[in-house]
């Protein structure tokens, strides 16, 4: 027995624990959204331990680091903002400290998982890790549908918004959806690929979150024929199969996308008229309204100085906007919303954010997990702001941590 034995053995062990809780995090996401939390903020803390432990005894160095810089660019932005605007507002109700940290949490993961597994050599978790994405999957799916089935209101699973609850999911699924293309060989999965499109689908429809409703299946189909084309394999039962589904599920909750087509048709032919009191006119305001603020202060400025120069605005154009009542919470637009705030600089690090996830670190780009998942989360910021969100980074940010370990496995199979 060397004398290096016992540090190997505490050093794997701390890993598998860490490993462990991060597996668990996925699974519990959808369904109560603080076990999913504590689960991930542990691991973050194991993360930490185990980085330190190398760190005093292994001196290993960190050769994985593309996705933690891609995760602490926005700690860097978010906290970096929130001690500027603290010291020059007396308002701190709206800073960033709590998403930073997350992203902070997330970084250390991901540092400290992606490189220790390659120290390790461990056996492969690839199977272990699409498991665990079925788990979550197919109990996400089946609470989805028992909450619909029960209730008429719009379901939530276990966050605490409907549209937020859409988003996590849909780039969860697209990215589990695209591990499967990724890992397995035999035809069936195009099969599997298209029931995961189904069933999701219907969930999504059951959030009744407009742009998810209609992104994630057209995102769905453009994953499966992408790969498709990519391993050079055309199969009419598998597209037959896609396509009917897609249609029983609208037949299905035709009610809901009636309802939800003509309330958009409505509020655009509202805003034309010139009423920006619907839900739709109140994004377009806003948004008009960030980007004129802007102009004003392309550097960045303090929330409450942003809340000011659009209520300053208005009232120097006598305009009428319910677009106020929402300004405490954000501007339903990821980039407008940076550019508002954070200016020229938050632009280009968001721009970065997408630019590394969705070409550089996805493996291949944009159809990879960790591309088409990041593709999703970039069309759903035009009418939200999602990486602020607790929720939703931990979600995301696990996603791909552990699309990334499927990878990186993956990778090395096919050098050897």
């Amino acid at each position: 027995m060397t004398s290096s034995h016992p540090v190997q053995v505490v050093n794997k062990a701390l890993y598998m624990i860490t490993f462990t809780l991060l597996l668990l995090v996925l699974p519990t996401a959808f369904i109560h959204e603080k076990t999913a939390r504590v689960l991930f903020y542990w691991c973050g803390y194991s993360s930490l331990i185990g980085l330190l432990f190398n760190a005093l005894t292994i001196k290993l160095a960190l050769t994985q680091k593309n996705i933690s810089l891609v995760f602490l660019s926005l700690t860097c932005l978010f906290l970096g903002w929130s001690v500027l605007s603290k010291h020059f507002s007396n308002d701190t109700s709206e800073l960033l400290f709590t998403p930073g940290k997350r992203w902070l949490v997330a970084a250390a993961i991901a540092l400290y998982i992606l490189n220790i597994k390659t120290k390790l050599k461990l056996l492969s978790s690839s199977k272990v890790i699409i498991s665990i994405m079925a788990l979550a999957f197919i109990a996400a799916s089946i609470f989805g549908i028992i909450q619909g089935l029960t209730s008429d209101e719009r379901i939530l699973l276990g966050i605490n918004r409907a549209t937020l609850t859409a988003y996590a999911y849909s780039a969860f699924t697209l990215s589990f959806s695209s591990l499967i293309a990724l890992t397995y060989k035999k035809k069936h999965k195009y099969i599997l690929q298209s029931i995961i499109l189904g069933v999701s689908t219907y969930v999504i429809f059951l959030t009744q979150t407009r742009a998810a409703m209609f992104i994630h299946p057209v995102l769905g189909l453009f994953l499966l024929l992408t790969w498709m084309y990519k391993d050079k394999v055309l199969s009419l039962k598998v597209l037959t199969i896609s396509f009917l589904s897609l249609i029983v599920v609208m037949v299905a909750n035709s009610n809901i996308l009636i309802t939800r087509y003509d309330s958009t048709m409505q509020d655009i032919t509202q805003y034309n008229l010139g009423n920006v009191n619907t839900s739709l006119g109140v994004r377009f305001s806003m948004w008009k309204l960030g980007l004129i603020t802007f102009s004003d202060s392309p550097f960045g400025q303090s929330e409450v100085q942003r809340n000011n120069s659009i209520i300053h605005y208005l009232q120097d154009n006598k305009e009428q906007s319910a677009a106020t009542e929402y300004l405490q919470i954000h501007l339903h637009n990821e980039f407008i919303q940076y550019a508002s705030i954070f200016g020229i600089f938050g632009i280009l690090v968001l721009a970065s954010f997408f630019y590394m996830l969705i070409f550089k670190v996805s493996q291949p780009s944009i159809i990879g997990p960790v591309g088409i998942s990041t593709v999703s989360i970039l069309l759903y910021g035009a009418t939200d702001v999602l990486l602020t969100s607790i929720e939703l980074i931990v979600i995301f940010s696990t996603t791909i941590i552990l699309s990334c370990v499927v990878c990186g496995q993956k990778e090395e199979g096919n050098n050897k």
